[in-house]
């Protein structure tokens, strides 16, 4: 493995460029979403159409799902079948190990002199945002869903893991992080985040439904986080039950931070 004197000093994206990153989608950046999803078992889900409506030309390997905005539910056209939350939650996971996988061979490269650290650093970028767009636009009913309101609602979700990414390459830039292994973890890291953040995107999704209250779930371990001193815990907040909607403290500002297993619920407060 190469030393830290291979690396080259650059700037990183600025505020506007990496708002216009996010906000914009090109045919190579839909391209690989459609790549790091269709790995998941639920190829074809990111083009769900409208109950009643056409549905849209599909590649090799895809199949035909009906996304109803009413419900926030899809179904398989061909067998009619319902698409469980379970289903779709193990899918993202699977999108966001195919990511991890490849942003971890892309900073392999990196640290053996392959590819230069400029070159990493927009790699990175690229299969990150790959990732999180596919995990937005299903989780609000596929790419026919998107506006111009919801690409800024993206960015505004998105963007912590990108100064994450920032974060990372100023402390490999400048040596706070050894050249080694934890370079690999940190990447991975990032990706695995995405199941986190698809949690949170539930918040976005039940807004769109109406819905005014959220409430996390425990994940489906017994290894559950409590209150630190500076952060609540996974148990206390379940605990809670029901919040307003804008209330819920996001997954990943719990003690556990990036390895919160926890779900998110929302629901339209009953009627007293």
């Amino acid at each position: 493995m190469a030393s830290r004197s291979i690396l080259q000093r650059f700037d990183i994206a600025s505020e506007v460029e990496t708002k216009a990153f996010l906000t914009r989608g090109t045919v190579t950046d839909d391209a690989l979403m459609r790549e790091l999803w269709n790995t998941t078992g639920l190829p074809g889900l990111l083009d769900a159409r409208k109950p009643g409506s056409a549905g849209s030309r599909l590649q090799k390997g895809e199949k035909e799902f009906i996304y109803d905005p009413l419900t926030g539910k899809y179904r398989r056209v061909l067998t009619g079948k319902s698409v469980s939350e379970r289903e779709i939650r193990n899918a993202v996971f699977k999108a966001s190990n195919e990511a991890k996988n490849r942003m971890r061979q892309e900073t392999k490269q990196m640290m053996t002199g392959t590819i230069l650290f400029v070159v990493w650093y927009y790699r990175i970028r690229s299969i990150l945002k790959a990732l999180l767009r596919a995990v937005w636009t299903v989780n609000l009913g596929g790419i026919l869903f998107e506006d111009e309101a919801t690409r800024n609602a993206f960015y505004l979700w998105s963007l912590l893991l990108f100064d994450r990414v920032d974060e990372l390459k100023g402390a490999i830039d400048e040596g706070r992080i050894p050249f080694d292994g934890r370079i690999l973890t940190s990447v991975g890291n990032i990706a695995r985040s995405a199941n986190i953040a698809f949690q949170n995107s539930k918040v976005e999704k039940g807004k769109k439904l109406g819905h005014d209250e959220a409430m996390r779930v425990l994940g489906e371990n017994e290894n559950h986080c409590h209150d630190s001193t500076d952060r609540p815990g996974c148990v206390e907040l379940a605990d809670l039950g029901w919040v307003r909607i804008d209330k819920l403290v996001p997954l990943g500002m719990a003690t556990c931070w990036d390895n919160c297993m926890c779900q998110v619920k929302t629901r339209k407060r009953p009627n007293d």
